[in-house]
């Protein structure tokens, strides 16, 4: 009935939600990743129970740590619920000063509700995400950092000093 005729048969994929239609399944699938992400996109969430008591209790404890820890959550990076800052940053921030921010961020690290990595003279503030986060519940397990850190020379001297170009024309490469 069709000899020497070819029938063409196009598939697309319908999104049962909004019925945009899609070449792919990888491509509807991505598009739904695309805007699940965006749901929610400025709210964090905070733990009932331990998220309100810890806030409640670092704010009665500490007013300043309280303020820091707001200003963390504020601006806290989503996927690694974490925030890179110098004590300058905060104290322009709180208008407070060296020490009573050291004492704020050591309140917040003693009750638990962050962890304080470095980077040079420069704090890497985690926030604990049983008490708050910015991701899907599914995803709070998972930290994810990105970010382009940049090294100066002065500080970083051996690290310069491996690929210094004088090492590499002595054996022909980099020419």
């Amino acid at each position: 009935m069709f000899a020497g005729k070819e029938k063409d048969t196009e598939v697309k994929y319908v999104a049962l939600e909004d019925a945009e239609i899609f070449n792919s399944a990888s491509e509807a699938l991505e598009a739904k990743r695309a805007k699940e992400s965006q749901k929610n996109k400025n709210f964090i969430q905070i733990s009932r129970g331990l998220g309100t008591k810890a806030l409640a209790y670092i704010i009665s404890e500490n007013a300043v740590a309280g303020q820091l820890y707001m200003f963390f959550i504020e601006n806290m990076d989503v996927n690694s619920n974490s925030i890179m800052a110098s004590h300058k940053i905060l104290e322009e921030v709180t208008g407070k000063s060296r020490t009573t921010i050291f004492r704020a961020i050591s309140c917040l690290e003693e009750n638990g509700l962050i962890a304080i990595g470095k980077v040079g003279n420069t704090n890497v503030y985690i926030l604990n995400p049983e008490v708050a986060w910015a991701t899907s519940r599914d995803k709070k397990d998972f930290v994810n950092f990105k970010g382009n850190i940049l090294l100066g020379r002065t500080e970083n001297k051996d690290l310069f000093n491996k690929f210094e170009r004088s090492k590499y024309i002595k054996t022909n490469v980099l020419r």
